[in-house]
């Protein structure tokens, strides 16, 4: 499991599901830290984004403006937000490949990728409404059911 907390300072940290094994990641202030599929990094951010890989304890600032990383199930993406609400875009684990979704239409922080990576499931806050967003086109599909509906999460 992984948290923003503060004990001695504020930091991103991880321990295992019985409570054992706390640990901090040595990167200072950050939130929303998100576990790469292997859990072999964190995407999280301080108002930019960063990737922190556990192996060689390095932590890469990736120069990119953004909140709320979300890896995608297949590891290739991370999707993200920029600003409150904000756009999302998508990107490789390295930075590179920037790409606005839905025609910068805005759209709050909680979303969630589908299990094959091929969707995101987002709140629209124009519409307060759920909407689907094709990553490969940035088509989106408002889900007209769900009007009033938020914090959406996608799961098998």
């Amino acid at each position: 499991m992984y948290f923003a907390g503060v004990r001695t300072n504020v930091a991103l940290y991880r321990v295992r599901l019985d409570g054992t094994g706390l640990d901090s990641m040595p990167v200072g202030f950050g939130t929303q830290p998100d576990p790469s599929p292997d859990g072999t990094r964190v995407a999280w951010s301080d108002g930019t984004l960063h990737v922190y890989r556990y192996a060689t304890g390095t932590d890469t600032a990736l120069g990119i403006a953004g909140y709320a990383p979300h890896w995608s199930p297949d590891g290739t993406l991370i999707a993200y937000a920029t600003g409150d609400p904000g756009t999302i875009s998508v990107m490789k684990p390295d930075g590179s490949g920037q790409r606005l979704l839905g025609n910068g239409a805005y759209f709050g922080w909680a979303f969630d990728w589908s299990p094959d990576s091929q969707w995101l499931v987002v709140y629209g806050t124009a519409q307060g409404s759920l909407a689907l967003i094709q990553v490969q086109t940035g088509v989106v599909l408002p889900l007209g059911f769900a009007s009033g509906l938020g914090q959406p999460a996608w799961k098998p």
